[in-house]
């Protein structure tokens, strides 16, 4: 019994240790703006989109690994302007992150 307590207490010591670091992370993706650049036709429609994928990598080039099943995302977004989106790195433990999306300069 005292083993299993003794697991059970190094267990929980662990788990709130992971969730101090993931409040930090997350604190740090709250607070970074990025800025995608995207082609745009003559009639203002977007070539391409910004997804996951492009989110994973920008954080990536700031220092910041996740996961891209870690963003919340119902459709890749298509638009330019402001937009963001949830990342939820644990079930306690979510931000948000938010981006704007720019046309590239000729």
């Amino acid at each position: 019994m005292k083993k299993l307590s003794k697991i059970q207490s190094k267990l929980a010591e662990d788990e709130q240790k992971m969730l101090g670091e993931l409040k930090n992370l997350a604190e740090k993706i709250a607070a970074t703006r990025m800025v995608f650049v995207r082609k745009v036709d003559e009639h203002g429609s977007m070539f391409g989109s910004v997804s996951e994928i492009d989110i994973v990598h920008g954080l990536q080039e700031l220092g910041i690994n996740i996961h891209k099943s870690t963003i919340a995302m119902d459709k890749h977004f298509k638009e330019l302007g402001e937009a963001s989106v949830t990342v939820r790195l644990h079930k306690e433990v979510s931000c948000t992150l938010s981006f704007e999306i720019k046309q590239e300069q000729e």
